[in-house]
């Protein structure tokens, strides 16, 4: 269970605070962090991206500036580039990729500029490098390089 209290009731919000500890309860007595075994963050969504602002309860409205300000500069072209990188991701480890490796050919692959691309809606020439990146892990795999 999840309890939240949003009244400007102090002896409420108290006891409200005091039951849901006692009943070991996450509880969340809104604008008052010291009543709180949680807090909730700002949250930008796009897609499968998450992006969250937090403050430590210190000022709610600096992280809704902080969240409308990301939100303004990270645009649904970002989950496109997540799904992209989740399937080279995906791949790269099915053709047995280590660690290493992977991490290496993810940095390649994010250094090519690809949110410009997928903001001018040019998806296509995204994942062609997308599969560039994946056939030169492969041509190194097979030359012994990898």
């Amino acid at each position: 269970a999840l309890v939240i209290s949003a009244t400007d009731n102090q002896p409420v919000n108290e006891a409200v605070a005091h039951a849901a500890r006692a009943r070991n309860l996450l509880y969340n007595i809104v604008d008052q962090v010291p009543l709180c075994n949680f807090i909730t963050p700002a949250l930008v969504t796009r897609g499968d991206l998450q992006i969250t602002v937090s403050t430590g309860g210190g000022s709610p409205s600096v992280a809704q500036l902080v969240k409308r300000q990301i939100g303004e500069l990270i645009g649904e072209e970002y989950d496109e580039l997540l799904q992209l990188a989740t399937w080279l991701r995906n791949e790269l480890k099915a053709r047995g990729a280590n660690y290493q490796q992977r991490r290496d050919w993810m940095n390649e692959f994010l250094s090519l500029e690809l949110v410009e691309l997928l903001r001018n809606g040019n998806r296509a020439e995204a994942e062609r490098r997308a599969y560039l990146v994946l056939a030169k892990q492969e041509a190194k795999k097979e030359n012994g390089l990898s």
